[in-house]
């Protein structure tokens, strides 16, 4: 048996049950194991294992992610796997321009993760709690999502992830299939220019027929569009000050 292979079959097996903690609440919960738990877990079993000093890169954005390695290491056999982490908020977002004890917990955390590149723990990034891939979004939604994506419906598209809220937005936004990433997000970043113009059209329109109580033409500008109920929950939003007004030009015209 390889090395690799008698540590992976050595870590996998240990039950860490007793050892996790849960964290935060609602769509943001998730199951840990404490790095101070995970390093002496390991090292009962491979004393002589080592770990490199996390390193922190930033990214460009106001984010950064930390890097580091763990040797597992027995007489003459060794075992090398390297981790990234971003740096995080209880949220499990990245957080912009994280402070020094931000970038320390993002550091312990990323050699929780690395050791379980070994075995140890693993099952906790596998779909049974899954820390780094916390969905806020449902499955309706990404279908939804995609399904405004492949029409090429920027209005539609639009008015979604302005209803949604910023996280789910932007967690869609970056939920690409496998090796599609440059190709979806940039089609995406050109439905949503289009989408804000048509909706930009749009509320131009009308406002001015609110302006001139054209309740006919109010009525006809909305059935035009087939409104979801997304969408009107979007018009709503955006013509707050107007919306019952809006509505009751467009029942007159009903």
């Amino acid at each position: 048996m390889s090395f690799a292979k008698e540590v992976k079959e050595t870590l996998k097996k240990i039950d860490i049950t007793p050892f996790v903690e849960d964290k935060g609440n609602g769509n943001f919960k998730a199951s840990y194991l404490s790095w101070a738990k995970a390093w002496d877990i390991l090292t009962d079993k491979y004393p002589e294992s080592s770990y490199t000093r996390p390193t922190v890169e930033w990214i460009g954005n106001s984010t950064a992610e930390v890097y580091c390695s763990v040797t597992v290491r027995e007489g003459e056999s060794e075992l090398t796997r390297e981790m990234w982490l971003p740096v995080m908020g209880n949220n499990l977002q990245s957080l912009a321009d994280p402070n020094t004890r931000q970038i320390s917990d993002a550091k312990m955390r990323c050699l929780v993760k690395c050791i379980a590149m070994f075995g140890l723990g693993i099952h906790l990034y596998q779909g049974e709690d899954v820390p780094l891939d916390i969905k806020s979004y449902t499955d309706e939604q990404l279908n939804t999502y995609r399904h405004f994506i492949n029409t090429k419906n920027g209005f539609s598209l639009y008015a979604m992830c302005q209803t949604i809220g910023e996280q789910a937005s932007n967690d869609l936004y970056n939920s690409a299939p496998k090796g599609q990433k440059v190709e979806f997000k940039n089609q995406i970043d050109g439905l949503i220019v289009q989408g804000v113009d048509q909706w930009n059209i749009f509320e131009t329109d009308l406002i001015t027929a609110v302006e001139k109580q054209d309740a006919h033409q109010i009525k006809n500008l909305i059935d035009n569009i087939e409104p979801t109920q997304m969408e009107k929950q979007y018009m709503a939003n955006r013509f707050a000050d107007n919306w019952k007004t809006i509505l009751s030009l467009y029942k007159e015209a009903e």
